[in-house]
């Protein structure tokens, strides 16, 4: 895996379009770009990043 943040979201949609979606930095969470709230849905962010013993 390449290091970033990844999103799972768990949804009953299947025409999703993730370019509708932002992340916002002050709630943290993803919301829809044209009205700005909270999508609807369960989801999970995960961040991948080196690990360093």
């Amino acid at each position: 895996m390449r290091d970033g943040s990844f999103a799972i979201i768990q949804t009953d949609q299947n025409d999703w379009d993730w370019s509708k979606l932002a992340w916002n930095v002050g709630s943290q969470c993803i919301v829809d770009k044209d009205a700005g709230a909270a999508i609807p849905f369960n989801y999970l962010i995960l961040k991948i990043s080196p690990f360093n013993d």
